[in-house]
């Protein structure tokens, strides 16, 4: 109910804008996608000490489509990427591991937005949505140590601006920063069989993204994007939860604290319509 009342407070005034405009300009539908790849970087951690890390690159298809009216404007976007990943650390217990993850990751956000339209050569716009992730982390096996398949999942808030302007006749750059809040994360834990599975809560932390886009607009009512980037979240240590095999007890487990980072670049195409 948190997320659909922020999103109902976010987005209705860009609705109510794009739809009351009466007098304005028809609206402009925009479709769009990119190949990306991205760097990823992947970290937990408990009491100061790092428990593992993850690092691999991970392609990806990303999907938008926007609208706009006047000086307001909605968008949504769908990404997806996915690749396999080193994976070095230890388990809470301490052993050593050495392996690889199958990494696959799905976001999805809408947003809307005004822009303002009287600051000369500059455009500036803000925005507010909500977007929802989900991360399906697929440690496998060694000799020493059994995998584990986790799922994480959150939805989260976000606020940003962007600020860009013509560099010529065809091109323009914009710079476009958000701040973002995880709400009501969750990681799904399954042992393999090894103990019972486990659902943990880890602590909704802040998290951001920062991209760079430059679009070079080619004849009718097309355009290529190219947008470097750098991403990154954050979820803090969860409940620690009874951990079972059958029913007994083997003590207990939790989340770590963890960290995210991505820098990425996207490459695509837009159709205005």
């Amino acid at each position: 109910m948190r997320a659909v009342v922020l999103g109902l407070g976010l987005l209705l005034p860009a609705w109510a804008g794009a739809a009351g405009g009466g007098a304005a300009a028809p609206g402009t539908w925009q479709v769009g996608m990119a190949f990306s790849v991205t760097q990823f970087h992947y970290e937990e951690s408990a009491n100061g000490d790092v428990l593992d890390r993850e690092n691999g690159l991970l392609p990806g298809l990303d999907a938008e489509l926007g609208y706009a009216r006047g000086a307001w404007f909605a968008h949504g976007a769908l990404r997806y990427h996915d690749n396999t990943a080193d994976y070095d650390g230890r388990t809470q217990d301490g052993i050593l591991v050495a392996s690889r993850t199958d990494e696959g990751i799905l976001d999805a956000s809408l947003l809307g937005g005004y822009r303002w339209r009287h600051l000369g050569r500059w455009r500036v716009s803000a925005y507010g949505g909500l977007g929802y992730r989900r991360w399906q982390r697929d440690i496998r096996s060694t000799p020493i140590a059994s995998g584990v398949f986790e799922t994480y999942r959150w939805g989260y808030g976000f606020l940003g601006a962007t600020i860009g302007r013509r560099l010529a006749a065809r091109v323009r750059w914009s710079l476009d920063g958000r701040v973002s809040r995880t709400m009501g994360a969750r990681v799904a834990v399954d042992f393999r069989g090894a103990f019972d599975p486990v659902s943990l809560a880890p602590a909704d932390r802040f998290a951001g993204r920062l991209a760079l886009r430059f679009a070079y607009r080619l004849a009718r009512a097309w355009s290529v994007q190219a947008v470097p980037y750098v991403e990154w979240w954050n979820l803090g240590r969860s409940p620690a939860r009874p951990l079972t095999r059958g029913g007994a007890s083997f003590g207990s487990v939790f989340e770590p604290r963890s960290g995210t980072r991505v820098i990425g670049f996207e490459l695509g195409v837009v159709r205005r319509f």
